[in-house]
């Protein structure tokens, strides 16, 4: 059993609650999403200005690439639009699944900058027109999609009662919440009074955030109705996003190879978002980690641009660098700004913006 020392404060369970329903909101994976078209964009530009030098047997970007990003995109595309529509099946793992497909080819490319950069295989960079900015792409969509995919998206599934929740409080998830922005006050995670459990093995009712009590395991039923368990609900483990209609995970603990321990999970919030076609206030406060860490995009505004580093400034904040500006969470927006000159709202809020590379 998971000792107290383990266990999340109570000002970490409402960080850790606030951040399972940041990573599995419409804001993140539209963000995600828009990652995706500019990656889609620049390979297409970059097939496109090959094409016209006469460099398509020479480029490092092929045409089959560039269907591959197609088809992802047209897969993320539509698991998003499933999402804005309260379709949280989009999360639930299968081969067929559309975040599935659409991560393919990501993981192929990501794969192949790295084999480059280990010196494994090379390509034509003088025949492969906007390699830079192509390059930058693949890794922020990268960045931005590992952010939230680890806590969103349900592990390769095959109905083995060892599948254990993503979510673990350990050191990697200590450091992350201590780098996120956060609202002052956070809200309290919710004590449901009609609370629903499930047991590891047992099949989940709703999408949602459940959490890991200490509780006996049952018998022979599936699920536990209210008046099945008493309070108060000593805390076990780390809450985690559960997905419905597939079988409960064990909570994930240290020491146990990756296996987890079996667990009474409780309900703490049923997701019903978007279904109603509403986005809540709570989403126009979202911030994320990456493509640039925070800590990280303040001192990128005091350098200088290079292929290997993003420019990064808030609204109200002076330019550091004259050029056209990107909104960080809508890539289709732009500015053009002098050096000095303070960078704007978008839509009446603070943003962060990313200098675009030429």
């Amino acid at each position: 059993m998971t000792t107290p020392a383990s266990l999340p404060n109570e000002l970490e369970r409402k960080q850790i609650f606030y951040s399972l329903k940041r990573w599995t909101s419409y804001t993140a994976w539209k963000r995600i999403l828009d990652f995706y078209q500019a990656w889609a964009d620049v390979a297409e530009e970059s097939l496109r200005e090959a094409s016209a030098l006469g460099l398509e047997e020479k480029t490092g970007i092929h045409e089959s690439t560039l269907v591959l990003i197609l088809k992802g995109l047209a897969d993320i595309d539509e698991a998003v639009t499933r999402l804005k529509q309260g379709d949280k099946r989009i999360f639930k793992y299968a081969s067929y699944s559309e975040l599935a497909q659409a991560f393919r080819p990501l993981d192929h490319e990501t794969e192949m900058l790295w084999r480059l950069a280990e010196g494994e295989i090379g390509i034509n960079y003088e025949a492969t027109p906007l390699w830079d900015r192509y390059a930058r792409a693949v890794t922020q969509l990268t960045e931005a999609w590992s952010e939230c995919s680890l806590n969103a998206i349900q592990p390769n599934f095959d109905g083995a009662v060892e599948t254990v929740a993503s979510t673990l409080f350990n050191d990697y998830l200590k450091a992350q919440l201590s780098r996120m922005v956060f609202p002052d006050p956070l809200p309290a995670v919710p004590d449901p009074i009609d609370s629903l459990f499930v047991r590891t093995g047992r099949v989940i009712e709703y999408s949602g955030i459940w959490e890991p009590i200490d509780a006996p395991a049952p018998k022979i039923i599936s699920l536990f109705r209210p008046s099945s368990l008493k309070g108060p609900f000593p805390v076990a483990g780390t809450m985690a996003y559960l997905h419905g209609g597939t079988a409960a995970p064990n909570m994930a603990s240290e020491g146990t190879r990756g296996k987890g321990e079996p667990t009474t999970w409780r309900m703490l919030w049923r997701d019903d978002r978007y279904e109603d076609g509403a986005i809540s206030e709570e989403e126009k406060h979202y911030v994320f980690l990456q493509p640039a860490q925070i800590e990280e995009a303040k001192a990128l505004t005091r350098s200088q641009p290079s292929a290997a580093s993003l420019i990064v400034a808030e609204s109200g904040e002076g330019a550091p660098v004259a050029g056209r500006w990107l909104v960080e969470d809508d890539l289709h927006a732009s500015v053009d700004v002098a050096a000095g000159e303070e960078l704007p709202l978008h839509k009446g809020r603070k943003v962060r913006w990313t200098l675009a590379v030429a």
